[in-house]
């Protein structure tokens, strides 16, 4: 019996300890039932007290396998709010006519009454079976008389054919309430060998492994039995600026790479390399096959014949699927429908715009490949370990002087080299001819802006003008382009005038709307009057307009990695006229403070020249990942930037 483990802690490392014997079904805990917050968190509206499952495989009666959970959980609720997880969702999947089925499901409510604990048993009026679609059911378990301070202790079994799936469920050690005890027990018998991925943050209380034997079929067969606990795992809570909660919530996942069928002969291997998955694709009838016939693009191609430069050519490729094809929002690996209906339709699913994108490249005599990512929310690929599952969208692939071009079309105002959020990743598997290549992501492209703001103070009015320009650039100006495309230049304007209501804006003018390979550029003209001041002082925020007013970064510990779509560099250049008749009282002083290894930077330069004020501020992030051993010195970098443009300018009456 061979099984291969991929964890954070070593096989050597693997612990024997007890199991938690104190908790039994349908047995209940007083002070469980008495408690009136979560120890682990007493802001939490609910608590998972104990879950756990039991995973085995066995033969079943028409000689096939099949895999079977037993699962114990016991959850309390504490507030109003968390009533709802009262109604456990248990979905089944259905494939080939074969579905999973749910069975054995028990259930009691405990609640405490006049210092007696009360006991709901669940009826089987409180479970309900509804169909999703063709593919999936639902099984709801409705507790019984569950209200603030109820424990619910329930238990089914799971039984899947592996018809419907080879792979028992993701086991999951953490969720959005805390978990105070998750275990995992799995006996696999030898004729299985699957992978196991570990990932999360949490370490573990029990890792256990031991040989044993159970009764396969009629046979008694040698086997392995694993155990995992964690315990007192706090709620996941998704921070601002994190990929996927893939990424980091604690969980156990399976892989198979072979197994003997139950009627013998040779073993059954799953197991991939990064060639194996190049070849799958090649020769799948839904990718790459589909790039063998792209005769719909015989008339296009010459189009761009007069065009000399390579990554010209691209571009202007890339221009024309993009605004040709309109993408319908479907994301996917494979291909759905004929490109050639597709092109005629002109809009698609993900994957056939950049097919096709790829197949005009090729009869444009450029060198392009289909290639594959793992989207953020889908989490990141772990390239020690090729597994064709994890990826779940498909980009384009060109090659100019030995560089790799990667491009998604879906969206007319990314381009070549410059992934749309929606597609961003740090990994991109290109599937060519003879070897894939798993390369890493990284777009040159940042987050660009430069405001200009001059103002002219006018005590005699009491009113302040100004004149405001940007230049936007790299996904700043992908972000504004797109918003106009979908909502329209109207309502930029008015959102502008909304955010902004004691302002009074006028000459509102954008360039370069469609020109994504120019920056964005927007002016307006603007005066206030709302500032303070008295009969002899003014004082005046110069980024009282657009500054910084709030930490993104407002815990003080963080415990997983920080993540900026992309790097980024906002600069402000204001300059201010020092009225007639006032003298300059009170200037800020000018600082520049870098990060680390300087991967982040905010300076403040200020200057008085003749009767003119000058401030220049700029605030860099060089990259896109900051782990969480960087992260107080990103934050203070981001309080320093806050403190600097809450500043005044003091001007006093001569």
């Amino acid at each position: 019996m061979r099984l291969f483990f991929i964890f954070l802690l070593l096989l050597s490392n693997f612990l024997f300890s007890q199991n938690n014997t104190d908790v039994v079904f349908g047995k209940p805990n007083t002070d469980e039932v008495f408690a009136k917050t979560c120890l682990l968190d007493s802001s939490a509206e609910a608590e998972l007290l104990f879950d756990k499952e039991n995973i085995e495989f066995f033969v079943n009666k028409d000689n096939t396998y099949c895999i079977k959970t037993i699962y114990h959980g016991r959850l309390k609720i504490y507030k109003k709010s968390g009533l709802d997880r009262g109604i456990i969702k248990l979905i089944q999947k259905k494939r080939d006519g074969i579905e999973e089925t749910i069975e054995n499901i028990k259930g009691y409510t405990y609640n405490e009454d006049d210092g007696k604990v009360n006991i709901s048993p669940l009826s089987s009026s409180s479970i309900f079976k509804e169909k999703i679609n063709d593919y999936q059911t639902v099984t709801k378990i409705i507790a019984p008389n569950i209200k603030e301070g109820s424990v619910f202790d329930y238990t089914y079994t799971r039984i899947i054919p592996f018809t419907v799936s080879r792979l028992p469920s993701t086991w999951f050690f953490q969720g959005n309430i805390p978990y105070n005890w998750s275990e995992l027990s799995i006996v696999i018998p030898g004729r299985f060998f699957y992978k196991m991925f570990y990932h999360g943050y949490m370490p573990f209380h029990i890792k256990e492994m031991k040989d044993t034997t159970q009764i396969f079929g009629d046979n008694l067969v040698k086997a392995i039995k694993y155990h995992f606990v964690i315990k007192n795992a706090p709620a996941f809570i998704t921070e601002s600026y994190m990929t996927s909660y893939k990424d980091f919530i604690a969980k156990l996942e399976f892989e198979l790479a072979s197994y003997t069928p139950p009627y013998g002969g040779e073993e059954l291997r799953f197991t991939e390399t990064w060639d194996d998955i190049n070849k799958t694709l090649l020769e799948n009838d839904n990718f790459g096959k589909r790039l063998n016939s792209a005769s719909f693009l015989k008339d296009i191609a010459p189009k761009f014949e007069h065009i000399t430069d390579t990554m010209d050519k691209i571009k202007a490729a890339f221009s024309y699927v993009s605004k040709t094809i309109k993408w319908n929002g479907g994301s996917y690996l494979y291909i759905d429908e004929n490109l050639s209906k597709v092109f005629d339709k002109k809009t698609g699913t993900n994957v056939e715009i950049n097919m096709i994108l790829v197949a005009l490249l090729r009869r444009m005599h450029i060198i392009a490949n289909p290639a594959i990512v793992s989207t953020r929310e889908n989490g990141e690929i772990n390239e020690d370990f090729p597994l064709l599952n994890k990826f779940n969208y498909t980009v384009a692939q060109a090659k100019v002087g030995g560089k790799d071009i990667i491009m998604d079309a879906t969206e007319r105002f990314s381009k070549p080299n410059m992934l749309p959020y929606s597609s961003l990743t740090k990994k991109v598997f290109i599937i060519e001819k003879d070897h894939g290549r798993l390369i890493s992501y990284l777009s040159k492209e940042k987050k660009l802006e430069m405001e200009t703001i001059d103002y002219t103070i006018i005590p005699e009015t009491n009113e302040i003008k100004a004149n405001y320009t940007s230049s936007l650039g790299g996904y700043r100006a992908y972000e504004t382009r797109n918003f106009i495309y979908s909502s329209g230049e109207e309502q930029l304007r008015e959102n502008l005038k909304n955010k902004n209501q004691d302002w009074q804006i006028e000459n509102i003018v954008i360039d370069n709307k469609d020109s994504i390979y120019e920056s964005l550029n927007m002016k307006y003209d603007f005066s206030i009057t709302n500032y303070a001041h008295t009969s002899d002082m003014i004082y005046f925020n110069p980024f009282f307009t657009h500054r910084l007013t709030e930490n993104p970064f407002k815990a003080a510990i963080r415990i997983y990695p920080v993540y900026f779509d992309a790097p980024l560099d906002d600069i402000t250049l204001i300059t201010i006229k020092i009225p007639a008749g006032y003298k300059l009282e009170e200037l800020p002083k000018a600082g520049v403070f870098f990060l680390p290894n300087k991967t982040g930077k905010f300076s403040y330069v200020v200057e008085k020249e003749n009767d003119v004020i000058k401030i220049r501020s700029q605030l860099t992030i060089s990259k896109n990942l900051f782990e969480s051993n960087e992260y107080a010195a990103l934050r203070e970098l981001y309080n320093l930037v806050i403190d600097k443009q809450a500043q005044q300018i003091v001007f006093k009456k001569i």
